[in-house]
């Protein structure tokens, strides 16, 4: 954990193992950008995707990215009529 001097607050790391999985790309990463989206993650440092693939931080930037694009969309509320 970090400390803000500024805001004598405490930052949390986030690690996410199998970053590169499809868990994390169909449900955990969508979420952690809803949840950023609506400032519901201000204590959250950094978020380190870990996974066997062998991708640089660049490539698996855009790879998430893609994902995100494709996924988002499935963490939206649903309503139903019955």
């Amino acid at each position: 954990m970090d400390k803000n001097l500024a805001t004598n607050e405490l930052s949390i790391n986030l690690f996410i193992f199998g970053g590169t999985g499809d868990l994390a790309q169909r449900k955990l990463l969508p979420a952690l950008f809803r949840h950023h989206k609506s400032s519901r993650l201000d204590n959250v440092g950094k978020i380190f995707g870990i996974g066997s693939s062998n991708l640089n931080s660049k490539s698996y930037s855009e790879e998430t990215k893609l994902k995100l694009t494709t996924y988002l969309w499935l963490l939206k509320p649903l309503s139903y009529v019955i």
